[in-house]
C-alpha cells in the first residue's frame, strides 16, 4: 500500500491542473509534472501530525544519507537502527525490475533501475504481522475515519515519496528481517506509483488513495506471447 497525506483545497486543485497540463500539451518534458510532485510533497510535509513522535516519512526519506548501492544500482538509505541484508537488496532489485518490465510493456518506456532510491525506515508489525511504519494521518489525508486510521496515524507497508528533480525517484519501505518475497512485492508496488507519475498522470492521480478498485497491482502483467523466446518473457 502506498499512503499519501493529500494536500487540501487549493493546493490539490493547482497540483492536479499542473499534472494534467503535462498530458494536454503533447507530453511536454517532465518539468510540469515535477512541479506537481513538489507541490504534493510540500503538502505532505506540512500536513498535521498527531504528535512529535511520528515524523513525516517524506522528511525521513529525503534527509537520510546514502548508505549503499544494490547490485542492480538502487541507492539505499538506512534510517538509524535499520539494516538491509544481501537477500533484501536482491528482493528490492527484483521487485522494482518486475514493475519496470510491466511499464515497458504498457507504455513502451520506463525509468532505469539505477534511477531509484529506497529509504529503509524503522518498522513495526501490522495486523497481519508484516513490516510497516507509522505515517501521520490528519484531516485530508484520505484515510481518516477508515479502518486504517489508528488515531492520527496509519501503518504503511510502503510509500511513494518523490519522482524526478530534485529528489529523484524515491520510495520508502519498512525494514524487513526475512520476508524477502514480501519486500520484493512491496518494492514493486511502490515503484508503480513512481512510474505512473512519469508516464500516466491521470492514473497516478486516480490511485493516490487506495480503495476497493484502486489497490495494487496498478499496472497489469505484460501478456506473454507463446512465440517469444522464453528467456525474454518477464518473470512473475
Amino acid at each position: 500500500m502506498s499512503i499519501f497525506t493529500i494536500m487540501p483545497g487549493l493546493q490539490r486543485i493547482i497540483g492536479t491542473l499542473i499534472c494534467l497540463s503535462r498530458f494536454t500539451f503533447n507530453h511536454m518534458k517532465k518539468t510540469l509534472v515535477i512541479g506537481f510532485l513538489l507541490l504534493l510533497s510540500w503538502g505532505c510535509s506540512k500536513a498535521p501530525a498527531p504528535g512529535p513522535t511520528i515524523q513525516d516519512p517524506f522528511i525521513r526519506a529525503t534527509t537520510l544519507p546514502e548508505y549503499q548501492i544494490t547490485p542492480g544500482g538502487v541507492h539505499i538509505r538506512l534510517e538509524s537502527g535499520t539494516q538491509l541484508s544481501a537477500a533484501g537488496e536482491d528482493a528490492i532489485d527484483r521487485g522494482i525490475t518486475d514493475t519496470l518490465e510491466k511499464v515497458q510493456c504498457a507504455y513502451g518506456r520506463s525509468n532505469e533501475l539505477s534511477s531509484y532510491t529506497v529509504a529503509i525506515l524503522q518498522a513495526e508489525p501490522d495486523s497481519n504481522g508484516d513490516p510497516a511504519y507509522k505515517v501521520p494521518c490528519g484531516p485530508g489525508c484520505g484515510y481518516e475515519g477508515t479502518e486504517y486510521d489508528k488515531g492520527g496515524y496509519i501503518l504503511a507497508a510502503g510509500q511513494y515519496i518523490a519522482a524526478g528533480t530534485p529528489f529523484g525517484n524515491v520510495i520508502a519501505l519498512p525494514e524487513h528481517v526475512g520476508k524477502e518475497e514480501h519486500l520484493r512485492r512491496v518494492a514493486g508496488y511502490e515503484a508503480e506509483h513512481v512510474e505512473l507519475a512519469w508516464f500516466d498522470g491521470f492514473k497516478f492521480l486516480a490511485t493516490q488513495v487506495h480503495g476497493p478498485t484502486t489497490g495494487h497491482p496498478l499496472i497489469p502483467e505484460c501478456p506473454a506471447n507463446p512465440t517469444d523466446d522464453p528467456a525474454k518473457i518477464p518473470h512473475k
